[in-house]
């Protein structure tokens, strides 16, 4: 796995960017050094940006004409990059005026380390109409030629405002097909694509007529829990996730929904909930764009059976020897049914759960201490607590 930590470029351009001098057409050079000093030159591209500001690596990029005359001359940033189980080798780039250049090299200490020839022909890209779409994928075709018979390089580049601003949606090596996520392609009415092939100095770039893209529902993550999560049904459970639209925008707050079946467990990207039902379960995350398209993911979980325990058992001290009827409050760890009981009679059952609950128990008149049992059973488990009531 090869990680470029300057962000393929980025860094280079940006500096480009910083000084204040009008844009012009150059050349981007990347190039790597091993830990034992070996050079490769993977990619010159063009450019259209401010002069580089000088930079004090000492590795000069050197640009020649064609009778080999220096016509440019630039130090280059360095930097190091990151390659799994390897040495991490560094990383040179630099961006010199492309006018009249046909050789470049990179050089230090007078000696060169590496260098690249354009090629004697330009190579050619033609668009094979516009992208298709179908079952969430879009298929780009193009038609890209050599007459040297080198490997080409295609960058493709999506607008969704007829061509003003242009984005990367894929790089890789020209087989004249790439398919990319529908996603890729944001909803638009004048949309365009534009392929560029590389022969490693020379480019050549087709850019598509308008085009009508429908886009793509929401992409959606779900990052916590992660599948097959064990936990008690009575502790807290964080659900976190993220979701974007296909023009790249964050979704969140009631654009987000997280849910058990048809039961909403609440809205935004990170919510915490408790007391679900004991078993196994699938959670879903449900996410809405602008245009009510809805994407979603799903993970399972699995709630292992607790005790129900009372939360909140409020029951008054006293009653009088008159009255029909006695207020309850309740709350339940867990969602739970609640039996209550005189001696063997029912007086009622209840469904109950975290949030608080005023409940209205029909009891008999008379004097005597009505000694109430109350049971939670939730799973196959439960709970009985005994409460007695005065009579005045």
């Amino acid at each position: 796995v090869f990680q470029d930590n300057s962000q393929g470029g980025a860094r280079a351009l940006n500096r480009a960017a910083a000084a204040p001098a009008p844009r012009r057409k150059s050349l981007l050079v990347t190039a790597f050094l091993s830990h034992t000093g070996k050079a490769s030159l993977p990619t010159v591209l063009p450019v259209t940006v401010q002069p580089q500001p000088a930079a004090h690596s000492g590795y000069h990029l050197i640009g020649f004409d064609a009778t080999g005359k220096r016509v440019a001359d630039v130090q280059m940033a360095l930097s190091a990059v990151h390659v799994d189980r390897e040495y991490p080798p560094l990383e040179l780039e630099g961006v010199i005026p492309a006018a009249g250049v046909v050789r470049i090299a990179i050089v230090k200490a007078g000696v060169t380390l590496v260098g690249r020839h354009a090629s004697a022909h330009r190579p050619t890209v033609h668009l094979r109409g516009v992208p298709s779409v179908r079952h969430g994928a879009a298929k780009i075709r193009w038609r890209a030629a050599d007459a040297d018979g080198g490997r080409l390089e295609a960058t493709i580049e999506y607008s969704a405002d007829g061509g003003h601003h242009f984005r990367t949606i894929w790089i890789g090596l020209s087989h004249g097909l790439a398919r990319v996520p529908a996603r890729y392609l944001s909803r638009s009415a004048k949309a365009r694509v534009r392929v560029t092939v590389n022969d490693g100095f020379l480019s050549a770039t087709a850019t598509s007529r308008r085009f009508r893209s429908p886009g793509s529902a929401p992409y959606v993550k779900i990052i916590s829990p992660t599948p097959g999560t064990r936990v008690r049904n009575d502790a807290s459970l964080l659900l976190v996730g993220q979701a974007f639209d296909d023009r790249l925008d964050v979704l969140s707050g009631r654009l987000l929904r997280w849910m058990l079946g048809r039961r909403l467990l609440g809205t935004g990207a990170q919510i915490s909930v408790a007391g679900l039902p004991a078993g196994r379960h699938r959670i879903k995350l449900l996410a809405r764009d602008i245009f009510g398209r809805v994407g979603s993911a799903s993970v399972v979980v699995n709630l292992r059976a607790t005790r129900p325990l009372f939360v909140t058992l409020r029951v008054p001290g006293k009653v009088s020897r008159k009255a029909h009827r006695l207020s309850l409050k309740v709350a339940s760890s867990l969602s739970a049914k609640l039996a209550v009981r005189i001696a063997k009679k029912s007086l009622g059952s209840f469904r109950v759960d975290r949030k608080l609950r005023r409940l209205s128990i029909h009891i008999p008149t008379g004097r005597k201490t009505l000694k109430l049992k109350l049971t939670l059973r939730s799973a196959g488990l439960h709970t009985t607590v005994a409460v007695a009531v005065r009579r005045r």
